[in-house]
């Protein structure tokens, strides 16, 4: 069983993203997400000050499983990386929603919560899904 935090939203792509204080958005990748890829063995982070369009790929992850890319939900731009994370992929696997943040981005327009998922609505989205 993954864990579901009800203080951040989700994406359909089971990403995970908290609004901050400052309208910057802290993105990682999810529980269900980091048990599905398996042991992660690689994380590719964007520049500081990087700017990507929404649906452009900024991360790379790579695992003993697969490597995805996660694509940007909205048009904004890098205002920190979490470089302990390429250093040790697998707190990925450790600690998904803690330590293993990967990017903080300023969303060039406001972003609204209605593009994302609450944990109620995630949680039922897992639950549809066949592994």
């Amino acid at each position: 069983m993954c864990t579901i935090k009800s203080d951040v939203l989700y994406s359909l792509t089971h990403e995970w993203f908290k609004v901050n204080g400052d309208d910057s958005i802290t993105l990682g990748i999810t529980d269900h997400a980091q048990m599905r890829l398996g042991d992660i063995t690689q994380v590719c982070l964007p520049e500081v000050g990087q700017h990507f369009q929404m649906g452009d790929s900024c991360i790379v992850i790579k695992s003993c499983k697969a490597e995805v890319d996660i694509l940007v939900p909205f048009t904004g731009k890098v205002l920190a990386v979490n470089s302990k994370v390429e250093g040790m992929p697998v707190m990925l696997n450790q600690q998904a929603f803690q330590q293993g943040w990967l990017i903080k981005l300023l969303p060039d327009n406001p972003v609204h919560s209605s593009m994302f998922l609450n944990a109620d609505a995630y949680q039922a989205l897992l639950e549809t899904e066949i592994d």
